[in-house]
């Protein structure tokens, strides 16, 4: 059994290209997977899958512009399911990301800087 099970990637979103998003959180997943054998939890496919989701029912996506409380809500019921969290090295320019932090230290989960 790893020390690490279910680890969440937490890094920089709003303001970035999405392209250049999903490439980052990716290649970490990537190298989690593999250094550390690890189930990997990115937020990125979360919402991506929920914004499928929604356009199916015919509803708008979420943007990070107009629903972001949704969108943090959703990521810190996707990491409350994990044991570890992996801050990217832009994590503290991220109010999103250092709201993940905050919540793994409360909740006292790992935390492993990238």
């Amino acid at each position: 059994m790893s020390l690490y099970e279910r680890i969440y990637i937490a890094g920089k979103v709003t303001g970035l290209p999405m392209e250049q998003v999903k490439q980052k959180f990716e290649t970490a997943s990537d190298k989690i997977k593999i250094a550390l054998k690890a189930e990997v939890y990115n937020p990125i496919k979360l919402i991506c899958e929920i914004n499928r989701t929604r356009r199916l029912l015919n509803l708008p996506p979420w943007t990070d512009d107009n629903h972001r409380k949704h969108i943090m809500g959703a990521c810190l019921q996707y990491l409350s399911n994990c044991d570890t969290l992996y801050l990217l090295p832009d994590w503290n320019t991220s109010k999103g990301a250092i709201m993940e932090r905050d919540f793994a230290l409360k909740m006292r989960m790992n935390i492993i800087y990238g």
